[in-house]
């Protein structure tokens, strides 16, 4: 195997890696003695057949195009471990030679962790925190009344009652309520907690953009692509949510998927910025979640699945761990810079 390192523009690497036609019977033979397992082929039992054998069985181009995807994701990590380089993001792949008994040949786009200095983010987050003191939340009445109402239609519109009146029955009909002002103060509790957490969210949004004003960094744009790509992801699910298609909701938003990513660039660019700000924190004041933690919000997340076997298909473990690392050692981060520490 054959590898070339060239420096790219905003903290990537790109490998050029090129496999000899020896380097890659390995991988064929492991791709037909893979394929061979469930076919038949006559004068040899299942997962018996030598390899040229099932090469004609299988076909040529595609027991190379096989072959391929586990030579790609081998030499990869092997180059990746030989170069002591660490991808903070998912590659970029581009084929540039594949033709069965020749070199193959492929280019990787390696996104890596930018260098940047910290801002001083604890006066940073002080100021910030002063600024926005807590406030008592008040809820508004008509906020209550709207929500009993939509409530009330709710249970009309499921044919529970043809005229839904508010009152002490309705709020029995609806859970553990005694009287309707029993639900009222429920409605109440759950607005109010929910101003709360918007509350929460906004000062954490206005701690990490004044860090974020200070600090210089250079990202790898195959990070903001990939930060876009999860972004439109997210939105495509919302969408589907509400039983329509994307593109539906592309034409009465009046924009095209260009347009829309290129409306998104900055907020990616600042979200892929803000991750690896906290990272720098939390390194910096040696902040990290606890095995137990992280094992605890897994199986919270695990729980949710039917079986394991569903589970293990929806997400790999290490994926989902390394995911609420991350998730907790943040809100840990936050709630240091909120604090306003300074030991």
């Amino acid at each position: 195997m054959n590898i070339t390192i060239q420096d790219h523009e905003k903290n990537q690497k790109k490998l050029l890696i090129s496999l000899s036609p020896e380097d890659m019977k390995p991988y064929l033979q492991s791709a037909a003695q893979a394929r061979g397992k469930n076919i038949t082929i006559k004068g040899f039992r299942k997962g018996a057949a030598p390899y040229d054998v099932l090469e004609k069985s299988i076909g040529k181009e595609a027991l190379w195009h096989e072959a391929s995807a586990d030579a790609i994701e081998q030499s990869y990590g092997e180059a990746l471990k030989k170069h002591n380089l660490q991808p903070v993001g998912n590659p970029r792949v581009d084929i540039t030679k594949s033709v069965p008994g020749n070199n193959f040949e492929f280019s990787v786009l390696v996104p890596l962790e930018p260098a940047f200095e910290l801002p001083q983010y604890r006066e940073i987050a002080r100021d910030i925190v002063k600024k926005n003191k807590k406030t008592e939340i008040t809820v508004d009445e008509h906020e209550v009344e709207e929500a009993l109402n939509t409530l009330a239609k709710s249970r009309s519109a499921q044919g529970e009652d043809k005229e839904v009146k508010l009152d002490d029955e309705f709020a029995k009909s609806t859970g553990a309520f005694k009287t309707l002002e029993h639900l009222k103060e429920s409605i109440r509790e759950g607005i109010r907690k929910e101003q709360e957490q918007q509350r929460a969210e906004a000062l954490r949004l206005k701690i990490i953009e004044a860090i974020r004003k200070e600090t210089s960094m250079e990202v790898a744009d195959l990070l903001i692509d990939n930060e876009l790509t999860r972004m439109r992801d997210d939105l495509e699910r919302h969408v589907a949510s509400l039983d329509m298609s994307f593109d539906d909701y592309l034409k009465k938003a009046g924009q095209t998927r260009e347009q829309l990513n290129e409306n998104w660039k900055d907020k990616a660019k600042g979200r892929v910025e803000a991750s690896f700000i906290l990272k720098a924190i939390a390194d910096a004041e040696d902040i990290n979640p606890s095995s137990e933690e992280i094992e605890e919000h897994a199986n919270r997340y695990l729980s949710g699945f039917d079986s394991p076997e569903h589970a293990e298909s929806s997400i790999h473990p290490d994926v989902l761990r390394s995911h609420i690392r991350g998730m907790i050692r943040n809100d840990k981060v936050f709630n240091f810079l909120e604090k306003g520490d300074s030991t």
